[in-house]
């Protein structure tokens, strides 16, 4: 047997081998980009991310990883779903459909709601026996109510999770509780360990509440802080395994960290504690771990490279091999990744696409089209690093930039030659401009009909343009339902603009 054919045969055995593995889904709340592989650069005091990077050190680092959404419930909407939160049926139904083509995206859109709680990889791996365990920001439900944790919970559960590692249903906000990240890695650890004893394989998706506000600092000072949490007050002082809280900000103090620095160290902190506690239950082998930020932090909500591109890195010791994969991926293709893993099919159709045999070096990647969303923005990349943005909250305008050639992006990540009135990008601007009608056809108001084609495929075929608008006007909305774009009022008149861009994001 030759040693390729005997590599690809061993491959395909450990592949097979291990088809049920726990999994670690670990994502911080606007985490910054500390990495080498960030669009722009950024100040990485170190000694703050030890556990993550031992992470990357022991597995597959995902060196153009794209966010899906720019905001913080657009991206976890397309983590758990594998989809577009322009196809949520909430963010659908909220907007009226003679408004644009193109369903706005915000965070008051993106929530899983009716059908779509079926629609997501707790789902489908509760419905298999794995044991699914949310901790952390959910920001998905259609409605928050810190007074009634038991309804808030039912919010998480309804998407398809088993256990409860403490919920922070929205972001804080005079809420009579803050951080508690002690809570979080406490309850989670204990499913962990419930988990290995009753023989059930675990999914742990832990979203930590910082380095967002509030300040970070003012919740590991406050007093009796440890134990306030949205389920009510606790007894006694959860036990995380994180270092105490003193010891934790005498090191932000020693290092000079600032707020966001100091959420990051804690974050860091917590995936190494629930480690620690894989490790001590003997099934560190196989546990597949995948860490990921939820959006860019370099300008954040903005469709450049520094709101969507995104770190993202995982370890599965019995299966990926360090390493470094450099295509395209996005945070849409976790959950057909996870799914993959665990030998488990999908039931609806997911935007997103499996890294898993990329990651144990049994396949490569296609060469494939990234897009974001933002409002009724929208931005695609391709394979060769040519990106066009369309902007309805800008008139409508369009921009290409070469991110290939023009690698100089100013310090918040904004790209600053725009090359879409040069003769040499024509047919390249023409070919995204396909493929953001292709992704419009499918996700607007009026989606072609399944099977849809693939828009992140290189080369794919626009959809039909949708039909016209109908003779009838719509009335023009008024008070605080008139939205940032809609032509019904000058634009300086509109409200929750700012910064003299009309935009749909508040709306």
């Amino acid at each position: 047997m030759s040693t390729i054919l005997r590599a690809t045969v061993l491959v395909a055995m450990t592949l097979a081998a291990h088809a049920r593995p726990n999994i670690l889904l670990f994502m911080p709340d606007d985490m910054s980009f500390l990495w080498p592989e960030a669009p722009a650069s950024t100040n990485n005091p170190g000694g703050i991310t030890t556990n993550m990077d031992a992470v990357r050190s022991a597995g597959v680092v995902f060196t153009s990883a794209y966010t899906a959404g720019v905001q913080c419930a657009p991206a976890r909407f397309a983590l758990v779903s594998g989809r577009y939160c322009s196809r949520s049926l909430h963010a659908r139904g909220r907007a009226s459909s003679t408004q644009n083509t193109r369903v706005p995206i915000s965070v008051p859109a993106c929530k899983i709601t009716g059908d779509d709680n079926g629609k997501t990889v707790a789902t489908l791996l509760a419905a298999q026996g794995y044991r699914t365990i949310f901790a952390g920001k959910w920001h998905m439900a259609s409605r928050s109510d810190w007074s009634d944790y038991a309804g808030s919970w039912s919010y998480v559960s309804a998407a398809g999770f088993t256990h409860d590692g403490g919920t922070y249903i929205s972001n804080m906000g005079g809420s009579g509780f803050t951080h508690n990240a002690e809570w979080n890695v406490a309850l989670s650890r204990g499913h962990i360990r419930d988990a290995v004893a009753n023989n059930e394989e675990f999914f742990l998706y832990f979203a930590g509440t910082m380095p967002h506000g509030p300040s970070v600092e003012n919740s590991l000072t406050a007093t009796n802080g440890i134990l306030q949490t949205p389920a009510g007050t606790l007894n006694t002082a959860p036990v995380s395994g994180l270092p105490s809280r003193t010891d934790i900000l005498n090191f932000a103090s020693t290092n000079g960290l600032n707020d966001k620095q100091l959420g990051t160290y804690v974050m860091d902190l917590a995936l190494g504690a629930l480690l620690d506690e894989v490790d001590a239950q003997g099934v560190t082998d196989n546990t597949m771990v995948i860490c990921l930020m939820d959006h860019g932090m370099l300008d954040k909500p903005e469709i450049t490279e520094g709101g969507i591109r995104i770190a993202m890195f995982a370890k599965y010791p019995q299966v990926f091999a360090p390493g470094s994969v450099s295509a395209h991926v996005s945070n849409l293709d976790v959950s057909a990744t996870i799914l993959e893993a665990a030998s488990i099919s999908q039931t609806y159709a997911m935007d997103g696409q499996s890294w898993y045999g990329a990651a144990a070096g049994s396949s490569t990647m296609p060469s494939r089209y990234m897009l974001s969303e933002d409002a009724e923005d929208r931005a695609v990349v391709s394979p060769a690093g040519i990106k066009v943005v369309h902007r309805i909250s800008n008139a409508g305008a369009t921009s290409l930039y070469d991110l290939a050639t023009d690698t100089g992006l100013i310090a918040n990540g904004q790209e600053n030659v725009d090359r879409s009135g040069e003769a040499g990008y024509a047919t390249t601007l023409a070919e995204l401009n396909g493929v953001l009608a292709c992704h419009d056809g499918n996700t607007g108001w009026t989606p072609v009909a399944d099977p849809q084609p693939d828009c992140h495929a290189a080369s794919p075929s626009p959809p039909p343009p949708p039909p016209p608008p109908t003779d009838s006007p719509t009335p023009a909305p008024t008070g605080a339902a008139l939205c940032c774009n809609d032509g019904s009022a000058p634009a300086a008149t509109r409200p929750f603009c700012s910064s003299g861009r009309p935009r749909a994001r508040f709306c």
